[in-house]
This record gives C-alpha cells, structure tokens and sequence, in this order.
C-alpha cells in the first residue's frame, strides 16, 4: 500500500513537472527529442518530461540599449553615439529555430547599421539633420527593424 502511494506521488510530480504556464505576449517553441513541433501558447502547455525542450518567445515590442559607438564620418571626423534599437518578433517559430540568440543577433545588427549609417554623412550634415537621423529603419528579411 505504502509503495503504490509512492509510486503515485512520484507520477504526480512527472506529471506536474511537464506543466507551463504562458503569458499572453509569450508563445512557446517546443522541441521533441530535436525535432521542432507546432507553435504553442499563450495559456497552458503540456511537455513530455525528458523528452521536450521548450524556448519562452517574448512577442512585445523591446527597446535594447546600443553601447555607445565610435564612428567615423565622411570627413573623417570621429564622433561617438548612443542609440536605442526597438524590436519585435513576429515568427516566435523562426526566432526560436534559426537564432541562437535574436536580442544579441538584433544588438549586432543595430551597431553595424548605426556605424554604416554615420559613415555615410559629413559632420555638419549629421548635426544640421540630427532629428531626422534620429530613426533609422533597416530590413532584414523584408522585415522592418528599427535601429
């Protein structure tokens, strides 16, 4: 009797230990022994223990603070920048599969446009038109990023 009563138990807490809970701005990306299955969530998700792996997607809007940049004009003046980059995801599926990391890849990604874009303007421009050079759209993949 007391050996049924722990084998019960220990089912029980198997059983629990499968059990998510998601946000409604969360969708999860679950993986079954590697291989990718359908996009799940918001609400609650059931995962095989040992057998699934789930990665969390956040589906808001991020702002990711820019480390300060040094860069270098057209005229070879050099200058240093800070910038904000907002993101968003919108394939939880891709996000999860294809990036080790999106936050760190969107950092990169907004570094290298903000540097490629203030080497493309003279100081005086970059000055004079300061508002306007304020928001810069990049596209990867036909999808707009804000850097």
């Amino acid at each position: 009797m007391i050996w049924a009563a722990a084998v019960a138990a220990l089912l029980l807490a198997g059983a629990l230990a499968g059990v998510r809970v998601l946000r409604e701005y969360e969708r999860a990306v679950v993986f079954r022994l590697g291989r990718l299955l359908p996009l799940r969530g918001p609400g609650l998700v059931v995962l095989v223990p040992l057998a699934d792996r789930m990665v969390r997607v956040d589906l808001r809007t991020i702002a990711l603070t820019i480390p300060p940049q040094e860069a270098i004009t057209r005229d070879n003046v050099p200058v240093r920048v800070n910038a904000v980059a907002y993101f968003k995801v919108v394939d939880p599926v891709r996000s999860g599969n294809e990036v080790e990391n999106h936050a760190v890849a969107t950092s990169q990604l907004a570094q290298t446009s903000l540097r490629s874009v203030l080497g493309r303007h003279d100081l005086d421009a970059l000055l004079a038109e300061r508002m306007q050079n304020a928001t810069v759209t990049v596209f990867v993949r036909g999808t707009p990023r804000l850097s």
